[in-house]
């Protein structure tokens, strides 16, 4: 639950800067099972994996 909180807050302040994470059932999944580093870790793919 955190994890998915922590996508949304996330995804609504990065779009202040033009960065957000698409919520669907991989991300909401990845960020709900490890919370808190799961979220660091879809950055870090977002930002060096999938430019």
């Amino acid at each position: 639950m955190i994890g998915a909180l922590a996508l949304f807050f996330l995804n609504v302040f990065g779009s202040a800067v033009g960065y957000h994470i698409p919520l669907n059932l991989f991300t909401v999944s990845i960020s709900g099972l490890l919370g808190i580093p799961g979220v660091a870790l879809l950055v870090v793919v977002d930002l060096l994996i999938l430019p």
